[in-house]
């Protein structure tokens, strides 16, 4: 437990909301790393506090007397207070306002530069996931449809579903046109077994019934970039590129 910690979406409901940020970010320490000294914990709470830009004066704040930054902030000091090796971040800043999720996340690069933990880092954000990862996974209901390294996933998608994230999301520069790509129908039922690919029903490159019927295969692209698709490996870069329907 103490090698793993978790950073949730909603801080608000993730802090205790009884306790000073003193005992919520002080009890892992005392149960996970056996520091019982009061004045020692407190000393390390400080530290931490000052990391995540918090002053001393944080430590008899309750979660009620601070803003949703300052909240998550506190989460974050809390996750980093044990010294993990992984942090899984849970949507941790989609409830923000952008500057301060801007601020959430340069915090973030910080600290990972800083500690060298590693995140797992889920989101629905791709200009979040593209400003923090190293390597993407792209899943829709729960299975994996592209992986890879973020340059090859971002600047050469390999899977309909990765292609069409992608082409939502708007591009700095306005003199640069880019039309997004729409999706027909609606997810599937999650509660119901899906034989052949989830994505098939929705899929604007959808290759015929097989779709449908059979699962698809690992289509791998280098060593570290693959999807699952049953468009012909041949064809999966060829037709992306060109922006053809194969419909």
């Amino acid at each position: 437990m103490r090698e793993i910690q978790l950073i949730f979406q909603n801080p608000g409901r993730s802090l205790n909301p009884s306790f000073t940020l003193e005992a919520i970010i002080g009890r892992p320490m005392k149960k996970l790393l056996g520091i019982n000294s009061r004045e020692e914990r407190k000393k390390r709470i400080v530290d931490i506090l000052k990391k995540v830009d918090l002053g001393e004066e944080y430590l008899y704040r309750r979660p009620s007397q601070l803003s949703g930054g300052e909240m998550q902030r506190a989460a974050v000091a809390r996750a980093f207070s044990i010294s993990p090796n992984l942090l899984v971040c849970d949507e941790p800043t989609s409830a923000l306002d952008a500057s301060v999720q801007a601020s959430v996340l340069n915090l973030l690069v910080d600290l990972q530069t800083e500690t060298g933990a590693s995140y797992i880092f889920i989101s629905h954000d791709l200009n979040v996931i593209n400003y923090l990862s190293d390597t993407i996974m792209v899943m829709y209901l729960g299975r994996v449809c592209e992986y890879g390294k973020k340059h090859e996933v971002v600047g050469s998608p390999c899977h309909p579903y990765t292609e069409a994230l992608l082409s939502a999301v708007p591009d700095v520069d306005p003199s640069i046109k880019k039309e997004a790509i729409r999706l027909e129908g609606s997810p599937p039922d999650p509660t119901v077994k899906i034989k052949g690919c989830p994505f098939a029903g929705r899929c604007h490159r959808k290759v015929g019934t097989i779709c449908d019927t059979t699962p698809p295969p690992r289509v791998d692209f280098s060593d570290t970039h693959f999807s699952y698709c049953h468009i012909e490996p041949g064809k999966m870069k060829k037709v992306m590129a060109a922006g053809e329907v194969m419909r």
